[in-house]
Order: C-alpha cells, then structure tokens, then sequence
C-alpha cells in the first residue's frame, strides 16, 4: 500500500475511535483508588498518552525512513529533487546513484564516446577524454587535443593543434563529471524510468535502467545506463536521438585520491599565451555591474528555487553583459546575456527543463 493510502486509513481510523475511547475514559466511574481524582485529570491522562502514542509512531516511522529507505511525497533534499512515493527497485537504484555522485569530492573519471548513424552504421565520431575532479572550480579536463584546468576565477585552455593557451574566466559548465550529475538529477526528476534487466559489463554486474524523454514521437530520446550494482556509478551509457546513437564508456576512480600537481597549469613554456581575462569587466553584483554600463540590465523577478548570482560579466568592447546563476551544487546554470544598441536583446543559455526556461524567457521578455 503507497503510504499516502496508510496514512488516510490511520487518519480514518483515529477519526472513528478517538471519541468513543474518550468518551468511555471520561464516563467511567471512579474507582478506590482515584475517588479524589478530578475530571480534569483524567483528560490530562488521556492526552498523555495520545501524545505519547503519537511520538512512539514518529520515532518508528523515522526509523523507516533511515533502515528501508521509505520517502514521502512533499519531502525535501539538498538538491530540491522531491522523491516519489514509491519503493520500486527501479527508484531505489536511481536513488543510490544519485546519492553515489552526491558524496563524491574528488575523482577520476575518463570516458570514450562514439557516435553512430544507425541507418547507414557510419562512426560520426569517435572521442575520448579525461577529467580530474576536485571541485566546480577546481579541475582538469583533457583530450588529445585540449586540455582545460579551471584553477579558482581562471580557466586555461591550451589548443594543441592551434599551439595557444587562452585565460578566460573560470567556467564550471565545462566540467564533464557535474554535466553528468546533472544528467542524474534529471534522471531522478523524471517519472519515465525503468528498470530493464541486469547484466555484465567487463565483468561487473550492473543494473540497467532505461530513460525516456522528448515532448513527441518524432523528437524523442531513449538513454540506457549500465550502473555497478555495488559502486552505483555508471559504467556505460547509450543514448539514441534521430537514428543516431551514442555510447560512452565510463572508468572512474574514487578511490586514489587526486594529484593536486595535476591540477596546476603547468604547460609548455615555448606556447604562447593569450590572456582575454582583460577582455572583462567581472562584478560579483547587478548593481555594481550596472554602473558599468549605459542601459538598464534585464533582471529575471524569480530565478528558479536554488540558483545564485555567480558572477556579471561586462565584455569591454561591446555593450553588453552576461549574468551567470549556478545552483548549489554547480549542476544546473543560466546565462543570461543581453545586448543593447538601439534595444536590449536578450538571450539565455541553460541547461534546466524546457519548462523551467520557457517561463524564464517569459518572465524576461514580458
């Protein structure tokens, strides 16, 4: 029974017997023992152990909650993912993955990605990458022809092929490990959920479940996830959108630790060195930043529950801002960029629900 249904018929239950219970305690005669006991003292009982009953049923209840994993419609967690009321093993597994990335601090995780057209079987591309995570604003991200370190308010990026590092503000979108907790956060929003069965992966058992999405028939999206029964981390994900498909193999380590010399933009000393950090103005508030320029900057009036101003970028040579609102947790952004010449035009990049954004853009261009 889901436990909205228990606690409608515990509800049901008290209604019907809680006044004959105080009607008889209250009418009963007075015995030896209580002849000098007011009724008024008898309803104190009473209430006693009404009260007492109920905490008993909350300790108990807290106890499900911590051993069997019991959730409740209307609850809350850091994230503000409210869970569902179910105990489906597809929802436990999702849950513990989620919970899984929600304790990492730091880690290595490298994935190879390949995409295919399934009509004619032709590889669209084939990649490969590695990141080492210590934080939003503390990570490494490389390919074999990129490397990115965000290191505090810097991001360097060194194009091999091009032989130049560029220093732009740190960016905690381009972290591929908070993408996927991203993607997870979503998984665990989303009510198309399934469990599908189980299997090996390179030896590992794994779970899989699989994830439905689009708002039709002709734009949807079907994700796959391999997820190690005993990690809860994900070792393969397939997503297929449009007759093409894409699979990613996941190898992460958790466990060793990070080399923070790593984690230093030590590059070669003969590449040259480009530094845009002068190409911005960067301001910490709206009205700070609105100071800087000469039209009134677009404020949403309600920035969805969770999410923060980062920062304002003002770019010098041009008139036209970019405010950055990340949530908690660096998962979820918006950039809202507006330019002004004879108008303000406004745009926004997020990666929130098509939702959440249509009414943001709304809000923005009412």
């Amino acid at each position: 029974m889901k436990l909205h249904y228990f606690y409608k018929e515990c509800r049901k239950y008290a209604n019907e017997h809680t006044p004959d219970v105080l009607e008889k305690v209250l009418k009963a005669p007075l015995n030896e023992n209580t002849e000098n006991t007011s009724v008024e003292h008898q309803k104190r009982s009473v209430w006693n152990y009404l009260l007492t009953s109920f905490i008993a049923a909350a300790i108990l209840m807290s106890l499900s909650i911590i051993f069997i994993n019991i959730h409740f419609w209307g609850s809350n967690r850091e994230n503000g993912i409210v869970p569902k009321v179910t105990l489906s093993p597809s929802y436990n597994i999702v849950y513990a993955m989620q919970k899984a990335y929600d304790n990492v601090k730091t880690i290595v995780i490298e994935g190879k990605e390949i995409s295919t057209n399934m009509k004619t079987n032709v590889v669209l591309s084939n990649n490969s990458w590695k990141e080492i995570y210590a934080g939003p604003l503390n990570y490494r991200y490389e390919t074999h022809d990129f490397i990115r370190i965000v290191n505090g308010d810097k991001s360097w990026n060194y194009y091999k092929d091009l032989n130049r590092i560029e220093i732009i503000p740190s960016d905690p979108s381009g972290s591929p490990f908070l993408a996927l907790k991203s993607k997870i956060d979503d998984i665990a929003k989303n009510d198309s959920y399934k469990l599908v069965g189980s299997e090996k992966i390179g030896g590992i058992d794994t779970n899989v479940i699989e994830v439905t999405s689009g708002n039709s028939k002709d734009d949807s999206w079907i994700d796959t996830y391999w997820i190690d029964k005993e990690t809860n981390f994900i070792l393969k994900q397939e997503t297929v959108h449009n007759n093409i498909k894409t699979v990613i193999m996941y190898k992460t380590d958790f466990t060793s630790g990070v080399d923070k010399e790593s984690l230093k933009p030590n590059f070669p000393s003969n590449v040259p060195v480009i530094d845009r950090l002068s190409d911005f103005d960067i301001f910490r508030s709206i009205s700070d930043a609105q100071k800087a320029v000469n039209f009134d900057i677009i404020v949403p009036d309600k920035i969805p529950k969770g999410f923060k101003l980062f920062e304002v970028r003002k770019y010098k040579n041009e008139n036209a801002i970019e405010l950055d609102y990340y949530n908690e947790d660096f998962t979820k952004f918006i950039f809202i960029q507006e330019y002004h010449k004879d108008k303000t035009t406004v745009n926004i990049m997020s990666n929130l629900n098509d939702g959440v954004l249509k009414q943001l853009k709304d809000d923005l261009n009412k």
